[in-house]
């Protein structure tokens, strides 16, 4: 019996979940200019990957939720906005979560993913 693969890809996200499109395609923009990474979608989640997975993006129906791959204790958070999902099961890498509703939390998120980019 062969095994049935299914294709994952950013189109079915953004189809699915048009609200946050655009505001996906910003950040992936700006995760992008960072330097060399490869955008891999997964099931749940779309993988920002250097040596490792540097972000994850969950698309919701109004926001974004993005897995910042650092340890607990490792992030500069000077405002507290993400949320600690260290002790919590979760779709992924990393032990915070930084919802973007809007533009201008790109700016924000774009400073903890940076913090990612350079440990990883």
């Amino acid at each position: 019996m062969a095994e049935e693969i299914s294709e994952y890809s950013e189109e079915k996200f953004l189809k699915q979940y048009p609200n946050v499109s655009e505001l996906y395609l910003k950040l992936k923009s700006e995760i992008l200019s960072l330097g060399s990474l490869i955008v891999e979608p997964k099931k749940l989640y779309v993988a920002f990957k250097k040596n490792t997975n540097v972000c994850d993006i969950i698309l919701r129906k109004n926001k974004l939720a993005v897995f910042i791959n650092l340890k607990k204790g490792k992030l500069n958070d000077p405002d507290d906005l993400c949320y600690d999902v260290s002790q919590k099961g979760h779709w992924g890498n990393g032990d915070y979560i930084f919802e973007v509703r809007n533009f201008e939390d790109v700016e924000y998120c774009m400073n903890l993913i940076k913090q990612s980019y350079n440990y990883n």
